[in-house]
C-alpha cells in the first residue's frame, strides 16, 4: 500500500495523544531521526506516543503505545531555563 504524496525514503510518522483530553490522536508528518522534539504540549499534562514506519511498501502498522510521560509545571520550565542561562 503506497500513500498518495509521501516521499519514497525511509521516515516515521509519530502520534500522540494528551490523556485526560477529549481530543483525537495528533500526528506529526516525516519524522527522520531516533530523536524528535515536540513543542505543542501543553505543561502539567500527560502523553502517550506511537510511532508508524513509512517507506517503499507502505506504512507500517502501529508501534505498542508508549508509557505515559509528563510534562512538567511552566514554572519549572522558567527555572530550568534560568539556570542554563546563568541565573538570569
Amino acid at each position: 500500500m503506497r500513500i498518495e504524496g509521501e516521499q519514497t525514503y525511509p521516515h516515521a510518522l509519530l502520534h500522540y495523544l494528551r490523556i485526560g483530553s477529549s481530543s483525537t490522536w495528533k500526528r506529526l508528518q516525516r519524522v527522520i531521526g531516533t530523536i524528535y522534539g515536540v513543542s505543542d504540549l501543553e505543561p502539567s499534562s500527560a502523553y502517550v506516543f506511537l510511532i508508524r514506519a513509512v517507506n517503499q511498501q507502505g506504512v507500517s502498522n502501529p508501534s505498542p503505545i508508549s508509557e505515559k510521560f509528563n510534562t512538567r509545571q511552566l514554572g519549572e520550565l522558567i527555572a530550568i531555563y534560568r539556570n542554563l542561562l546563568g541565573g538570569k
